[in-house]
């Protein structure tokens, strides 16, 4: 005999007593307080991008027994993306797309016309940057593909003539943070394609290929394009929160690289000053420079002579 859904679910420290006779007798019931939180929390640049499922498709997600919040945020990493009101703080992560199997379809009418137009392309594509393009680590992942081929010319036997093709990528990418130092993970690199749009003139656009399964009794007619050369093409980065440490303003500001930046440059100066104080020699020197009118260039080089870490 299967247990009651009371038995099944985990005792919890809420709990709703109702009145029942599902036994066939009147008894009290207790049942766990559960709360069903409904929101978009992908962000509205997935929504954009059109990366996001419809509503009725999305799955719930569920803290479980003997997990925690960073359990949650670790396995979603929900990301932010800057807005344009921050836009001289957004940085991309330069990278390549290798395009998988890209497909352009005609109506068959078209084809039977010989009408020339544009034409949507659909099909996926793996985006991939390494360290040496961004400085950080390896970033990839999957991305869909969508578009238009321009087609100039169709023959009699329903071969395409291309003159050009609009390709757009979007897609999510991410990548670990490695310390060079000591090799370990420290962090992620995200990062978001949103309806890029690249523009292919027609030689770098090859043939379109009748495809093999393809029926030509169908009202429509699929042509594939086999891409060998990766597209370069940038990510812009976003920002990761997979934990709650990383909502502090010390991590949020870990993940833009402009502000990164003055953060290091902050704690080199706070090092460089307990370096130099109480120097003696050093407010002796600065004294003589005040006084002379090539005071400053004759400080620069005794500095550079004593002091090496004045260099940076």
């Amino acid at each position: 005999m299967s247990k009651y859904i009371q038995d099944q679910i985990f005792k919890s420290r809420l709990t709703i007593t109702y009145r029942t006779n599902i036994t066939g007798t009147p008894q009290q019931e207790k049942l766990p307080y559960r709360i069903l939180v409904l929101g978009e929390f992908e962000g509205r640049s997935k929504r954009a991008a059109g990366l996001l499922p419809a509503l009725s498709e999305r799955s719930v997600r569920s803290i479980k027994r003997g997990t925690t919040v960073d359990d949650h945020l670790h396995e979603v990493v929900p990301t932010w993306h800057l807005p344009k009101a921050l836009s001289h703080l957004k940085s991309t992560l330069p990278g390549t797309v290798t395009l998988d199997r890209i497909v352009c379809t005609v109506p068959s009418g078209a084809i039977a016309r010989k009408e020339p137009g544009k034409y949507p392309i659909t099909g996926a594509a793996h985006f991939e940057s390494t360290p040496e393009d961004n400085g950080l680590s390896r970033v990839d992942g999957q991305i869909v593909v969508g578009g238009t081929l321009e087609v100039s010319a169709i023959d009699d036997a329903g071969n395409l003539t291309v003159q050009g093709a609009t390709i757009t990528f979007s897609g999510e990418v991410v990548g670990d943070t490695v310390d060079p130092s000591t090799r370990k993970k420290v962090g992620l690199v995200t990062g978001l394609l949103r309806n890029r749009q690249i523009v292919l003139p027609a030689d770098q656009v090859p043939a379109p290929v009748a495809d093999e399964n393809d029926d030509e009794t169908s009202k429509s007619r699929v042509f594939v394009l086999s891409f060998t050369k990766p597209i370069p093409v940038s990510a812009e980065r976003t920002v990761p929160f997979a934990s709650m440490r990383d909502f502090s303003p010390d991590a949020v500001a870990s993940s833009i690289p402009e502000l990164q930046r003055l953060r290091v440059i902050k704690l080199m100066m706070l090092e460089l000053q307990s370096m130099l104080r109480n120097r003696p020699e050093l407010r002796a020197q600065m004294k003589r420079a005040i006084a002379s009118p090539d005071g400053l260039k004759e400080l620069q080089k005794w500095a550079k002579d004593n002091y090496k870490m004045l260099e940076i």
